[in-house]
């Protein structure tokens, strides 16, 4: 199943870090997104996993708005491990990305999974 975003603007605080991002990602690749610091890369994971409330746009999973799948059905689809400034937001480290691939999820969003594995 496909997980597209289309036509997404967000903002974090005042200053708006994505505007008219348009893209199809397809299963059993893997997709890197590249940028500088602070330009957007986790924000941009967050819309994707549907847990970031955008200025416009939408986003599809397998056709359907991600907005309309129940939690539960969301969290089966897809897992998001996200890393903030040095420390995982759990503060597991590999322990959420190994929980992650564990749940077998269609679709997993990982930013900088390979950070803090020394």
């Amino acid at each position: 199943m496909k997980l597209s975003i289309e036509n997404r603007a967000l903002s974090h605080g005042e200053r708006r870090v994505l505007d008219g991002v348009d893209a199809v990602l397809a299963p059993g690749k893997v997709t890197a997104i590249l940028g500088p610091a602070d330009a957007g890369k986790a924000v941009l994971l967050r819309a994707l996993a549907g847990r970031a409330d955008a200025d416009a746009g939408h986003v599809r999973l397998g056709g359907r708005l991600i907005g309309r799948l129940g939690r539960a059905e969301r969290a089966r689809a897809i897992a998001l491990v996200e890393h903030h400034g040095g420390r995982r937001r759990f503060g597991r480290g590999p322990a959420d990305l190994a929980a992650a691939l564990a749940a077998r999820p269609a679709w997993l969003l990982a930013g900088d999974p390979l950070s803090a594995l020394d």
